[in-house]
């Protein structure tokens, strides 16, 4: 039997990425996130790039996206270099990177 936790807090259901651990309230949850978060990933991309003509490289930013939509009786993260926890989705702060090219010449 697949429990469901209510609070997220007790959950066992994990998915870590490079930088957060993602919790998740069911296996069913977190199954949806894992089928689907290189596809999310790539197609955000794909949409950011195409519309501004940026090269945008934010996994991080997009799996928060995924997460937001798949879990719904919760919301914990944590920042796996800092061990900050982030127990709802307004309180994340993500900083971006500017990739400064080798081949650039003014």
């Amino acid at each position: 039997m697949k429990k469901i936790y209510y609070n997220i807090n007790e959950s066992d259901y994990i998915f870590q990425t490079n930088n957060f651990a993602f919790y998740f309230s069911s296996k069913f949850y977190l199954d949806g996130f894992i089928q689907k978060f290189i596809k999310n990933r790539e197609e955000l991309k794909h949409k950011l790039t195409s519309r501004y003509n940026i090269e945008f490289d934010s996994n991080d930013y997009f799996d928060f996206i995924l997460y937001s939509k798949i879990e719904k009786r919760g919301f914990k993260v944590i920042n796996l270099i800092n061990l900050e926890v982030f127990q709802c989705l307004n309180k994340v702060k993500l900083n971006g990177e500017i990739k400064i090219f080798e081949n650039y010449k003014e």
